[in-house]
């Protein structure tokens, strides 16, 4: 059993920041579903959903401040989770050939934060929903899944995409398509879900849209993450004793005007780069390519 922890260890070291956080979202959702078995065996009335997930109910949102987070990494239902997982693991790795890894954990918390307003604003201000207010929650990825996979298709919009029975379809429509049917068809059995969804969306076209004039919205979403990193950091060493940190990790701001300029000129130039890539492989089919362009699309596929 320690072998499989150690191995556990060593693949979420290695892996990539999409990796690390489905690990996260895997970890939370093993957890607290043992914790909910363990708990019915013992006949007890605390119900996780009340910790973690984000309540309707404006008063109660307030009071629990932390569940505008903590509701997009819990998972209640196992079919939820599995599907936001697979997902995750689609949309992230199309959001990576345009973007750099840490926008992706970034994107991801701000889609989330999106939707859960975009969620208790629509279940107070709708006469038709407000009657749910009281007794709705809202849990799981969705909206922040949906915001990576709306600023993929705003990066690469005719990038061709193969999907099963479907044949090969153009991401910018698989984006509609996914928004369309999360308002049309959810709308009937999940409102809160709807707009959560549509909430994270918006998060993902204001990300893309941004992007393309040089400026990232989410940066500042890093420089928490990076501060609560570095405040672990320090109580850990102060814990074992130390009194400095054997290392600080400090939040690289590569998205300065200056930076943004160059970054996105680089990205852009890359970008183009692919677009031909997978423009000529439509045309002539892969076995066309040139050892620099398969080269070019294996290392774009790595990021």
């Amino acid at each position: 059993m320690s072998n499989t922890f150690k191995e556990l260890g060593t693949l979420y070291k290695e892996g990539d920041l999409l990796s690390k956080l489905i690990f996260i979202l895997s970890g939370i959702y093993l957890t607290t579903s043992l914790t909910s078995m363990v708990l019915s065996l013992f006949d007890s009335s605390v119900l996780l959903r009340f910790i973690f997930a984000l309540p309707a109910n404006i008063a109660e949102a307030v009071s629990m401040p932390w569940s505008l987070v903590t509701y997009m990494f819990y998972h209640e239902q196992f079919i939820h989770f599995i599907f936001n997982i697979l997902m995750l693991y689609w949309m992230g790795k199309l959001f990576m050939l345009s973007y750099q890894p840490r926008d992706l954990v970034n994107l991801f918390i701000f889609g989330g934060l999106v939707g859960g307003l975009f969620f208790i604003l629509a279940l107070n201000l709708f006469p038709s929903l407000s009657a749910y207010t009281n007794y709705t929650t809202l849990d799981g990825s969705s909206a922040a899944i949906m915001a990576v996979l709306v600023a993929a298709a705003i990066a690469n919009p005719e990038m061709p995409v193969k999907l099963v029975l479907l044949g090969e379809i153009r991401l910018k429509w698989i984006a509609m398509a996914f928004v369309a049917l999360s308002v049309l068809v959810d709308y009937k059995e999940n409102a809160g879900g709807c707009f959560a969804h549509l909430g994270g969306a918006v998060a993902g076209y204001l990300f893309g849209y941004h992007m393309r004039k040089g400026t990232n919205i989410t940066q500042w979403i890093g420089r928490i993450i990076d501060f609560l990193s570095n405040l672990v950091d320090k109580l850990a060493n102060l814990l074992k004793g130390n009194k400095s940190p054997k290392f600080k990790v400090v939040y690289n701001n590569t998205h300065g005007k200056a930076a943004d300029e160059s970054y996105n000129m680089r990205k852009k130039a890359q970008n183009e780069a692919i677009d031909a890539i997978l423009d000529k492989i439509k045309e002539s089919g892969y076995s066309s390519l040139t050892d620099e362009e398969r080269a070019t699309l294996f290392n774009a596929s790595k990021k």
